[in-house]
């Protein structure tokens, strides 16, 4: 892909440590040109300023394969990296020893801890995942039952494992201490909208994005920016949510408006298609479609987002009218009679559009519901229903004149000598 409107600097400045490093390495495996090679220049910065040595020698190796003979791999550099990685690996395993000899449980703790922070820089995501999950066992307060989950949840993402990531999401939103961490919330709120995002569970993942705090950008490590959670919770909620919903949780929520600031293109989309300007939306989104594509965990469901997002925007279009010229449908969404026919007939087919086609004149009819017979057939429901009622209230009371009942067992009437029918 080239595109010279494609900025690699500003979309690298969004992200820092292994985060940046894989997003502009996604980005430089897709660009093409000049970009291309600034993505591959950018990553491989970020990459020297860690200690993951692997994803640096593999990074050189794509770049030379791609042409770009400029990037060497610094042997010198690697081997002191690896070196001083060892070292440091056996000092801390060296001190958590010490600590569990010593059964100082907060020392345990934070020793697991700097393990599995070393082992994530290191891009030993399954190791930092085991180191996390240890240190549940040695926690004394809600705080760092917090920190626990959050490192689970980050290497259990970095893994790509969505189960395990949802999971110590919910583990950590059961901790009373979260409703006073805003940005330990919004860290939770967008893991667990991405891990419902790569599980393909749409509703969910919007549901999870809109609710990110602005207070994300604090932390310009973890896995989903701010501009990430307005893009992505924007398109799931156009595909899936309905319109109450829609303006429950995107347009009145003033709380995901600030997040919707960092994007103003689609901000403009969403409040167009609430607005039932579909044809500007969608021209939108068709012009932002090259960039959404450069997304790690986007691109691989653009195609299912956009076909739902054009999908519910027929039904709202076609929804208010009784008859609809299928000229003024394909001209509001820019494509041709034959191609908005078909796409309808789909819709009617599949029963999203309650209506039939005129093919000869081109013409939409809704089938409307009779309301007076709807009416009637209700009234007539609601008598059946008492009359039943009615009839067993009298059985009732006649098996109750006539001493008809069901008598205590024997057993009961050994023990009380007397008894009454209900």
């Amino acid at each position: 892909m080239e595109d010279d409107a494609l900025d690699v600097e500003a979309l690298a400045s969004r992200y820092a440590g292994a985060a940046k490093v894989e997003r502009i390495a996604h980005v430089a495996h897709l660009v093409r040109g000049r970009n291309q090679q600034e993505a591959f220049r950018l990553a491989l910065e970020e990459a020297r300023a860690g200690t993951n040595t692997t994803s640096y020698v593999d990074l050189v190796g794509q770049a030379n394969e791609r042409g770009w003979k400029e990037f060497q791999v610094d042997s010198e550099w690697v081997e002191a990296t690896d070196r001083k990685a060892q070292q440091k690996q056996e000092k801390l395993e060296r001190e958590l020893a010490g600590y569990k000899t010593n059964l100082i449980k907060e020392s345990i703790r934070m020793g697991h801890t700097d393990l599995g922070e070393f082992f994530y820089e290191r891009g030993d995501y399954m190791d930092a995942f085991r180191s996390y999950v240890r240190t549940r066992d040695y926690c004394t307060t809600g705080k760092h039952v917090l920190w626990t989950c959050l490192g689970a949840t980050k290497a259990a993402l970095a893994m790509g494992n969505a189960q395990h990531a949802i999971s110590y999401v919910q583990k950590g939103e059961a901790v009373p201490d979260l409703a006073n961490e805003p940005v330990v919330q919004a860290k939770f709120n967008a893991a667990a909208g991405l891990a419902q995002l790569m599980l393909r569970e749409y509703g969910m993942a919007a549901r999870r994005f809109c609710a990110v705090h602005p207070d994300l950008a604090q932390d310009p490590s973890w896995l989903v920016s701010p501009q990430d959670a307005a893009v992505y919770g924007a398109l799931c909620a156009l595909a899936f949510f309905g319109r109450e919903e829609m303006r429950k949780r995107c347009i009145e929520n003033v709380q995901f408006a600030q997040v919707l600031e960092h994007v103003p293109e689609i901000r403009e989309m969403l409040h167009g298609m609430f607005c039932n300007q579909h044809a500007q939306g969608l021209e939108i989104l068709d012009r932002l479609m090259p960039m959404l594509k450069l997304d790690k965990y986007l691109e691989e469901h653009l195609d299912t987002l956009q076909r739902e997002i054009r999908r519910c925007a027929l039904v709202s279009y076609t929804l208010p009218f009784s008859t609809l010229r299928l000229a003024s449908v394909a001209k509001a969404f820019r494509t041709d009679i034959a191609g908005i026919e078909a796409e309808l007939a789909g819709l009617i087919g599949d029963g999203q559009v309650l209506a039939r086609i005129d093919s000869a004149h081109k013409i939409l009819y809704a089938r409307r519901s009779d309301r007076r017979r709807l009416v009637f057939a209700q009234a007539l429901a609601n008598g059946r229903a008492q009359l039943e009622e009615c009839e067993s209230a009298l059985l009732r009371s006649s098996l109750q004149r006539h001493d008809v009942c069901v008598r205590p067992s024997l057993s009961h009437l050994q023990d009380s000598q007397h008894f009454s029918c209900p």
